[in-house]
């Protein structure tokens, strides 16, 4: 008696497993897209070379987000501090190595 409640739990499970009703998600990648720069950063406490990656947003089926080269990326605080960016491949580190002493903000300029 058990052996045969395994088995017909067995079937029903791959049975519903198999065909359980799903419907699949089609979505619009052209019309709901919108070319937006992307900013990720962490400014941290610690005296380093702090990072600041710019991005453009990228389309679902797309792979990766294009980097947006060229841009002036400078950080600045309420006491009047500057602390210039430069480019690498990938992102932007500071010229030389600071660290968050009150409320920051980042500004960035890109080309186009």
């Amino acid at each position: 008696m058990k052996k045969i409640f395994l088995i017909r739990f067995l079937i029903t499970t791959l049975f519903l497993s198999v065909l359980g009703c799903t419907t699949p998600y089609d979505y619009q990648s052209s019309s709901a897209y919108e070319d937006v720069i992307v900013i990720e950063a962490t400014i941290t406490n610690q005296n380093k070379t702090q990072e600041v990656k710019v991005t453009r947003a990228y389309k679902l089926d797309e792979k990766m987000p294009t980097f947006e080269a060229n841009a002036t990326v400078f950080v600045s605080d309420n006491l009047g501090n500057k602390y210039d960016f430069k480019q690498n491949t990938e992102n932007y580190t500071s010229v030389a190595p600071f660290q968050v002493s009150s409320r920051q903000a980042i500004s960035i300029a890109c080309s186009n």
